[in-house]
Parts: C-alpha cells; sequence; structure tokens
C-alpha cells in the first residue's frame, strides 16, 4: 500500500507502507493549513498489527512517523475513518478495540503527542442500546463529533447516527436504524447547513440502502 501525490498532470508515489509503520489505509489523508504535515491511519499493520496513526513529513522527504499504534486489548484497534481536526487535536474512531471490542472514538495532539482512548462502544448486548463498529469516522459541527455505527442501536443490531461530545466525553445515540428507514451505514456522514447526510448499505424498500437526512441542532 502506498501514499501518492497528483499534480493534474503526474502521478508520484511518495511512501510505500511496509507493516512496521503501517498496512492497508484505508481512509483520507488530512492536512491542517498551518503545517505542511500529513496525517492519517492505516488499518493493519504497526507493533501490534492492528493499525497506527501516521505523520507524514512533506518538507523533509515524506518521511513517515508512526504517532501511535492500536494495541487492542483495552486500545482501539483496526481504524479505517478518517480523521477530523479540532483546536489542534485529532479525532478519529477505530471499528474494534476499546473495552468491549466494539469500537472507539480516540484523540492525539497534531504534535503527535497526547493519545488518549476517549469512548468505547458498548452496543446492544445485556439490555444497552449503545452502537458498535463505527466504521465512517467523524464529522465536526458546532465542537460535536458526529458518526455512524454499522452495528448496534436496538435489539434488530442495524447501526446507529451517534453524537459524541469531545468536552465531556458523553456519546448520545440520535438514530437507531430499523430496517425500513436503512441499515448499516458504513460512509462517512455529511453536514449541509442544520441537515446531517448519510446512506446505509442495506436496508430500505428494496433492501438496497437508503440516502437519508436528519436535523441535528
Amino acid at each position: 500500500m502506498a501514499v501518492f501525490e497528483w499534480d493534474g498532470t503526474n502521478e508520484g508515489r511518495i511512501h510505500d507502507f511496509d507493516k512496521e509503520d503501517g498496512a492497508n489505509p484505508y481512509a483520507n489523508i488530512v492536512a491542517l493549513e498551518s503545517s505542511h504535515d500529513l496525517y492519517g491511519t492505516t488499518a493493519a499493520g504497526g507493533a501490534y498489527n492492528l493499525g497506527t496513526l501516521v505523520r507524514i513529513d512533506t518538507i523533509h522527504g515524506y518521511n513517515t512517523y508512526v504517532l501511535h499504534s492500536f494495541a487492542g486489548n483495552g486500545d482501539g484497534a483496526n481504524p479505517e475513518g478518517t480523521l477530523v481536526e479540532n483546536n489542534g487535536i485529532y479525532y478519529g474512531t477505530t471499528t474494534y478495540g476499546g473495552s468491549e471490542g466494539l469500537g472507539t472514538v480516540f484523540k492525539i495532539n497534531t504534535d503527535g503527542t497526547g493519545y488518549s482512548l476517549l469512548y468505547s462502544f458498548k452496543g446492544v448486548c445485556c439490555g444497552r442500546s449503545d452502537g458498535s463498529f463505527p466504521v465512517g469516522g467523524l464529522v465536526l459541527k458546532n465542537g460535536q463529533l458526529y458518526g455512524t455505527t454499522i452495528n448496534g442501536g436496538s435489539a434488530s443490531d442495524l447501526g446507529t447516527v451517534f453524537k459524541f461530545d469531545p468536552n465531556t466525553g458523553a456519546e448520545t445515540v440520535l438514530h437507531a436504524f430499523s430496517g425500513a428507514d436503512g441499515a448499516h451505514p458504513y460512509a462517512r456522514v455529511a453536514f449541509h447547513g442544520k441537515k446531517l447526510y448519510g446512506t446505509t448499505n442495506g436496508g430500505g424498500p428494496h433492501n438496497q440502502g437508503v440516502l437519508f437526512k436528519m436535523p441535528v441542532e
């Protein structure tokens, strides 16, 4: 797997992952306007083969640095969603890992310090109504983080839309899919005005997925 750049005409490979620094980078690369560095995640590789957080220095030969190797067993594991930045902190999700093995929300400072696991998803076992497996990553709106989980939410276990408050650590399920209204949202959501838009991989009248919207204040 590789990172590449393209200037509109020419494509060039700038880094080849070697498993030690990561493997299988599913998510988008992100960058700060105030920085020449690129940041991203890999879903595998690293010290425990459970994924990495990486920084790519675009000034000094595209050197790549592992900021965190995900370890599972209470830490996150296998990040697949795109990072989002707010006030010098990157936030992201891992699909697996955490206290229940059902995925996490984490943060890390843009200078590579201060990695912290903020939330472990708990699923629907034992009377719970939380989500599980947040594949799509997060988006930011008015200081709050929003995302989806592909499972959890209700006994039907068909996924959720959730909000996470990075100031309090509180996670709120905003919607639990039931099948008729969609099932298993894999992709990242998007905001337009005060409405959140997204897709589900299944569900709907033909069980082929839906495009949905919901108001968010």
